[in-house]
């Protein structure tokens, strides 16, 4: 099976990168996958189900209520970013599940990717609007702290280098909340040197590892 993520670090994983700089060093030591829980599962397809917009792949009417939770829940925050736009009459055509990536500005060398659940751009408005669906039952990091959106943000910004103003937002469908951040291009630059700071540091023969709360997922 060919993996996307082509070895490389990847958004959902970075969090763990930037508290524990020697988790990579040890993931490439174990040679065992973890079998997907019913949790996972569920996740996954209240997730295809808001890529495709069919229901016909949840099981039950509770994931039909995340999924309608997550999809007013991200109308909510399509609508109040357009409004942002001003001049806009009407919301850019979506983009759901894509990958993007960050490369190394000199080399073009991939070095970490991410695969937005739907994102917006809007050209002449030189903006652009990413989410993220969570359909757990547990709180996520804010927005504005979240690593796993603000690679996004920086993903986005290497896609479409013209952005000025990234929008990133959390979805979460059994909470009932939504949450975002807003990215110019002061804040993505620094966000990249953090990002490039924690690869550097990762890729240390010494790099510690560091239990903690990240070790969960």
């Amino acid at each position: 099976m060919t993996d996307e993520r082509e070895g490389k670090l990847s958004a959902s994983s970075a969090n763990i990168v930037y508290h524990c700089p020697g988790a990579p060093a040890l993931w490439k030591t174990l040679n065992h996958t973890e079998p997907e829980s019913e949790i996972a599962a569920a996740g996954t397809r209240m997730h295809e189900a808001m890529e495709t917009g069919s229901t016909d792949v949840l099981e039950d009417h509770n994931e039909e209520r995340v999924v309608e939770t997550m999809a007013a829940l991200e109308k909510e925050s399509a609508d109040k970013w357009l409004g942002s736009l001003g001049s806009v009459a009407k919301l850019p055509p979506s983009f759901r599940e894509f990958r993007l990536w960050i490369v190394n500005r000199k080399t073009q060398e991939r070095l970490v990717s991410a695969k937005l659940d739907v994102h917006w751009v809007a050209i002449e408005q030189k903006a652009a609007l990413a989410l993220d669906y969570k359909s757990g039952f547990l709180d996520v990091t804010e927005a504005e702290r979240n690593v796993q959106t603000r690679i996004q943000a920086l993903t986005l910004w290497h896609e479409y280098p013209f952005l000025e103003r990234i929008r990133v937002g959390i979805v979460q469908g059994r909470t009932h909340k939504l949450d975002e951040a807003d990215y110019d291009r002061d804040t993505l630059e620094m966000a990249e040197k953090e990002l490039l700071w924690h690869l550097w540091r990762s890729d240390q023969k010494d790099a510690p590892r560091i239990p903690g709360k990240h070790c969960r997922y």
